[in-house]
């Protein structure tokens, strides 16, 4: 399994994550954390947050029944239903679904 670390940060914080803020953060050229991302996680940086945010709409959807799809992918970071269900569909392929 991929990972990183603190590479779930996008979850958690719903912030903007791009090349921008991380090589604001970790004091690297965007540039280095572009070739540190494929080198190390074979997918650039928005493919590898929206995976991590697909995942945990994923969990949220079986676990949080009170919730409905769209509350639960703003929460995950994503920043309209349309990106949501493109990328849930990329790494799941299908639309999302209660359990």
């Amino acid at each position: 399994q991929r990972s990183l670390v603190g590479s779930e940060m996008c979850i958690r914080d719903r912030d903007k994550i791009s090349l921008e803020v991380l090589s604001q953060k970790f004091g690297y050229s965007k540039e280095y954390i572009s070739r540190l991302f494929s080198k190390n996680i074979g997918t650039g940086t928005k493919n590898y947050v929206n995976e991590l945010r697909a995942r945990r709409a994923e969990q949220l959807l079986q676990s949080r029944k009170d919730k409905n799809v769209i509350d639960i992918a703003l929460a995950c970071g994503f920043e309209s239903s349309n990106t949501f269900y493109r990328a849930y569909k990329k790494y799941y392929g299908r639309l999302p679904r209660r359990g």
